[in-house]
């Protein structure tokens, strides 16, 4: 009796199995190209309701129409849909095709090159190359011809020395930064404006009043912060300009840049300003402008490591400043020798920056820079020569710990 009762059961799943595949038919969704399953496939008779979903393989089983053939619609995200008509209740297998894939779309705005930063708590004002390229300004002292973020006067007309001035009150009281490193300080300040071209700049931020709390006494009314041109924010490999006016002066530069590898960079940037015509338009006896010959050279090292970061430069400055008096504008008292002006400068600055990152909390940065600089002078019959060495040299460590 258990024998005809085991056969009876077998008897019975074998005639619903049979039913069961006369009323479903069985699909199988791949892609077409990986051939992996297409788990989630949305299948569906097309004059129809009845439908059904893929498993985790691929598959799904339909209810068969009540006549054949028909059409069945096969959808899936990320897939072109595909419609197969269906003529015996046999398996399928679908292979379906991604959908066309568009091609990337750029846009592209133009960006001011003077704007105040929003995201900066303390209001600064960045003037970009861009801004520096709307007027033919050879140095930093002629990069504010076009907008009014500092004013440039002449603090000695003789001698052709400026001075920036913010907030109303004289160049002193404004700190000079060249990438975060204090320049144009004591005898320097005096022509430092006209020693740093305007093409090695690659952008010039203004604050006032405010930084004075952050960069101490120095910068009472201000600070002004020149970053120049490198391997990792000029994609520019050579570049060469010439400028000249009906005065006579000539300036040139030459730039130089090359990308080691993506983690190494060098420029070379070289500038040339001549001023070599003796001028007195006015007839009082004193030259219009000086007498100039300048020459700067400037080499600097990039490196970007995923634990080590570092800045290098040297600057190299030599000129020759001639001014004062022509002739004798008075000729009351002959006796007297012409009040002229030789100004001969050589100078050396160079710095070098720093950073390893241990770990997420802890990093260590170091600064050092240093200046040599040289000055053989007079003035009419006073002689004024000096010669200053600075080093400096900063350490900071960070030390972030979690509670």
């Amino acid at each position: 009796m258990k024998k005809l009762n085991f056969g009876f059961l077998i008897l019975v799943f074998s005639l619903s199995q049979f039913a069961f595949s006369q009323q479903k038919i069985k699909i199988t969704v791949t892609d077409n190209k990986t051939k992996e399953f297409l788990y989630g496939a949305n299948i569906q008779w097309h004059h129809s309701a009845i439908g059904a979903t893929t498993n985790e393989y691929g598959i799904a089983y339909i209810d068969k129409p009540d006549s054949l053939p028909d059409y069945i619609v096969i959808t899936y995200v990320g897939y072109q849909t595909d419609t197969i008509l269906i003529s015996n209740p046999t398996d399928v297998n679908i292979q379906l095709a991604p959908e066309i894939q568009l091609g990337e779309v750029k846009i592209k705005g133009k960006r001011q090159t003077n704007f105040i930063s929003s995201i900066n708590p303390i209001k600064t004002e960045k003037i970009e190359a861009g801004e520096l390229k709307k007027a033919a300004c050879c140095n930093l002292s002629e990069s504010f011809q076009t907008n009014a973020s500092a004013d440039v006067n002449y603090s000695d007309a003789v001698t052709g020395a400026k001075e920036i001035r913010l907030l109303g009150l004289s160049g002193i009281y404004v700190q000079n930064l060249l990438e975060g490193i204090p320049v144009m300080r004591g005898v320097t300040a005096t022509f430092g404006l006209d020693n740093i071209p305007a093409p090695w700049m690659k952008s010039i931020a203004v604050s006032k009043g405010v930084p004075s709390v952050k960069n101490s006494y120095e910068g009472i009314s201000g600070s002004m912060n020149i970053e120049f041109k490198s391997s990792f924010n000029d994609s520019t490999r050579l570049f060469f300009d010439m400028f000249g006016n009906q005065n006579g002066r000539v300036e040139t530069n030459l730039l130089l840049n090359h990308k080691i590898n993506p983690k190494l960079g060098t420029m070379l940037m070289a500038n040339g300003a001549f001023m070599p015509l003796k001028q007195d338009m006015n007839h009082d006896g004193f030259l219009d402008q000086p007498v100039l010959k300048q020459y700067n050279l400037l080499n600097r090292w990039n490196y970007h490591a995923d634990k080590v970061e570092g800045q290098y430069m040297i600057k190299v400055l030599s000129e020759n400043r001639v001014a004062g008096q022509t002739s004798l504008h008075h000729h009351q008292n002959d006796s007297l020798p012409l009040y002229d002006i030789n100004i001969n400068t050589k100078r050396v600055e160079a710095f070098a920056k720093t950073g390893y990152i241990f770990s997420e909390e802890n990093s260590l940065g170091t600064q050092f820079s240093g200046v040599y600089h040289q000055q053989q002078s007079n003035f009419g019959s006073k002689d004024f020569n000096t010669t200053t060495g600075k080093f400096h040299r900063d350490r900071f460590v960070s030390n972030y710990c979690k509670k």
